[in-house]
């Protein structure tokens, strides 16, 4: 326990929180909680006394801890204000506070506002403690990423740190497939159950995707078009479908894929896939629908292209409409987890192969969709050469 106090203390050192409670008894306690802890605290009673204290002090607190009922201005009233287009405080961290978990339209509404997450009372006094800490380390860490990329003498050190992750990356890639393969001799004389079966072709694949990515990330840089061959798209979408099903139940996968061959780079496009399948899972768990959440991964022609749609009934996106430019670090996750790399290299990997990615939503709980657009291609010849570089690690 003293150990566990100690790193704690360690992580808080120059920590500065407001916390906003028009509770007098929980405003002091909390405001002590976190001083035990060697974190600075400011303590408001309602949310005029805190964006009081948010003007006069600019810049110098590190997250927002509010509850959500209060007489006058409501915390979500007050997060709005926070995160309004021309605050100063727009990408300050915020967590709600409640007595108990609001029904779905309210949780919608906090993390719509952009709060990071909600803290329902009563819970165990360290775990408040670590999660705000947690909330701020991971909020501190993307701000320096950003600052670092948008320090242009920076951009070759980035450059090389890429590179030398690509390689070490690839490496480990190499020992996982070795001893996939091995283990897929060792039980090549053994019959085994249906999911031992699946969970082999699931190392198998992964361990391939694994180097996959590694190269595709150090590639980023080839020419656009550089390399592009012909996919059997449908089969790429199902076989990416069954890869994943395991990994995002409860959440089911359902595919329709037209016979379709495009233009580009099968893994890249397996990478790509696997991210937005992803993203849909994890939209879909914080909605959590009632009815079960549902992921639609389509394969169908569009204006002389081959379009692959990954659906889902999640959360959705504040701002409806379709997007089809992605920064980097911009992200509605971004204090809830997200750095806003994902988006950005899939489109990049895309763009390196003639595609391109968009994203479509209708608004906050109204799901999304997420469209990968490639070169239409007829299908090759069946005695083409089959080219093996793809099985190398260069």
């Amino acid at each position: 326990m003293l150990t566990d106090t100690v790193n704690t203390q360690a992580q808080s050192r120059d920590r500065r929180i407001l916390i906003v409670d028009d509770n007098a008894a929980i405003l002091k306690l909390l405001g002590s909680l976190f001083s035990e802890e060697g974190i600075e605290v400011r303590l408001a009673s309602s949310a005029t006394a805190a964006k009081a204290l948010l003007d006069a002090e600019e810049g110098r607190f590190d997250l927002v801890l509010t509850d959500i009922a209060m007489p006058g201005e409501s915390g979500f009233e007050l997060l709005q204000w926070i995160k309004r287009p021309d605050s100063r405080y727009s990408e300050l961290p915020v967590l709600l506070m409640t007595a108990q978990l609001p029904e779905a339209e309210y949780r919608l509404k906090g993390l719509a506002l952009g709060a990071v997450d909600y803290v329902v009372r009563p819970l165990e006094p360290r775990e408040l403690v670590l999660r705000s800490i947690n909330a701020i380390n991971h909020f501190q860490r993307v701000k320096h990423l950003e600052h670092m990329l948008q320090d242009a003498g920076n951009l070759a050190t980035v450059g090389r740190l890429l590179a030398a992750s690509s390689h070490e990356i690839k490496n480990l890639a190499a020992l996982v497939n070795l001893a996939s393969d091995r283990l897929t001799r060792l039980l090549s004389g053994i019959t085994l159950d249906p999911q031992a079966q699946q969970l082999l072709r699931t190392l198998t694949e992964s361990s391939s995707l694994l180097t996959d990515v590694a190269r595709n990330t150090a590639s980023l840089l080839d020419p656009p078009g550089a390399n592009v061959r012909p996919i059997d798209t449908a089969s790429l979408v199902l076989g990416i479908a069954s890869l994943m099903q395991t990994r995002v139940q409860p959440n089911l996968i359902t595919t329709e894929a037209e016979p379709l061959w495009s233009l580009g780079h099968a893994n890249r496009v397996k990478q790509v896939l696997i991210n937005l399948i992803l993203n849909a899972s994890e939209a879909i768990n914080e909605l959590s629908p009632p009815e079960g959440g549902r992921i639609d991964v389509i394969v169908k022609s569009h204006d002389d292209q081959v379009a692959i749609e990954v659906h889902d009934n999640g959360i959705g996106l504040t701002t409806p409409g379709i997007r089809t430019e992605f920064e980097p670090f911009d992200t509605t996750k971004k204090l809830r987890g997200g750095q806003g790399l994902g988006l950005w290299l899939c489109a990049r990997l895309l763009d390196g192969m003639g595609g391109q990615l968009s994203l479509r939503s209708d608004g906050v709980g109204k799901g999304a969709v997420a469209t990968i657009t490639l070169p239409v291609t007829a299908a090759p010849a069946k005695d083409d050469t089959i080219d093996l570089s793809q099985y190398f690690i260069n």
